[in-house]
């Protein structure tokens, strides 16, 4: 099951709830900002929120339309795989709200974390892509939803994929949490994919710029 699918059939175009959380979480704009500040705090208004509707509405939406009960476990663990990735990393002190814009259960998903950090140089909105492909966070600058998100990913990991092949060195490219291996090169060049060709395509019209 697609998530976009499943929440346009149950929630609608634009559910009330989800509108009230995405006005709540823009930031507050003051002549005090710093650059840097306000250009983070542009970045949080072009997220599309409606499009990444608070997990615990994902979840309930998942309890009430599945006929899987291996699909709500599914959601339970990549949502638990998504949020131990994001803590594993020392900058990352918690995780203060959690959304999802894509579950497709055993292959990929996509949530878009706000969390509290130690480090300046961290955003405070952060994707993160899980499931069938080695996991990995993005930051929100070019990409306003999951779809973008994902497209992102995957054109970061095919230069790992390329260099990998051609025996290259990958430092500096985009982390991949697997051994730099023709192996794993060409295991993580089918997912990729597949991504591409089977789940974007049900996300065109997020991809529009």
């Amino acid at each position: 099951m697609v998530l976009k699918k499943l929440f346009n059939t149950l929630l609608g175009s634009r559910n009330s709830s989800v509108e009230v959380m995405q006005a709540e979480n823009l930031p507050n704009h003051s002549d005090g900002l710093s650059d840097d500040q306000d250009e983070a705090a542009l970045g949080a208004t072009r997220l599309q929120f409606e499009k990444a509707p608070d997990v615990s509405i994902a979840r309930r939406a998942v309890v009430e339309t599945s006929e899987d009960a291996d699909e709500m476990n599914a959601f339970d663990e990549v949502l638990e795989h998504a949020r131990s990735f994001l803590m594993g990393h020392r900058w990352c002190t918690d995780i203060v709200e959690s959304r999802i814009g894509m579950f497709v259960p055993r292959i990929v998903s996509v949530f878009l974390f706000r969390i509290d950090h130690t480090e300046d140089f961290v955003d405070e909105w952060l994707w993160i892509v899980v499931g069938d492909v080695p996991p990995g966070y993005l930051v929100t600058d070019y990409a306003p939803n999951a779809a973008w998100a994902l497209n992102l990913y995957i054109g970061l990991a095919k230069e790992w994929v390329d260099a990998v092949k051609e025996g290259k060195p990958v430092v500096g490219l985009y982390p991949i949490n697997v051994p730099p291996t023709l192996e794993w090169a060409e295991q993580l060049d089918s997912r990729l994919r597949f991504l591409e060709k089977e789940i974007l395509k049900d996300y065109m019209d997020d991809l529009v710029e």
